[in-house]
């Protein structure tokens, strides 16, 4: 950081971080789990010295992103995103961008808006842990590989 200037504060020649790429769930994906994690790819910046302090989340349910679902800015989730239960509605389609923030609160352009398909119903998660049951963990699981199922306990 240049001296005189406060982390957080535009400096006139710091140049915008460069614009995300979303990686998961790629573009046009189907059956996402309704509970699930969005990620982009690693914070770059033409201006040596200059890291990522923020990224801005939105997910929407329709291309403008005039009906938003989720809008976060977080310093915290800076290159993944979990999203909890309640948010995704099954069988729908889902719009989601990020941009990011640099120690000078220069934001990069909006990353290329990319889309997914939530599971198509709730049915397709009966046990109701957000994750399909065809894309679950049997009971019959060697995480380990020595040969023998592991225990599996189910949470109430």
């Amino acid at each position: 950081m240049e001296p005189g200037h406060a982390q957080g504060q535009v400096k006139g020649d710091n140049q915008r971080p460069g614009k995300p790429v979303l990686t998961e769930p790629g573009d046009g994906s189907a059956n996402v789990a309704l509970v699930s994690v969005l990620r982009s790819d690693l914070f770059t910046d033409p201006d040596v010295g200059d890291f990522h302090t923020e990224t801005r989340w939105q997910v929407s349910s329709n291309t403008e992103f005039s009906d938003l679902v989720l809008d976060l800015q977080s310093a915290t989730f800076l290159t993944q995103l979990p999203l909890l239960d309640y948010i995704l509605e099954p069988d729908r389609t889902y719009w989601w961008r990020v941009r990011y923030f640099d120690d000078h609160a220069a934001a990069s352009e909006w990353s290329t808006t990319s889309s997914f398909m939530t599971v198509l119903s709730v049915d397709d998660d009966l046990d109701g842990d957000g994750v399909p049951d065809a894309q679950g963990v049997g009971f019959e699981v060697d995480l380990d590989e020595n040969g023998v199922p592991d225990p599996v306990t189910l949470a109430n």
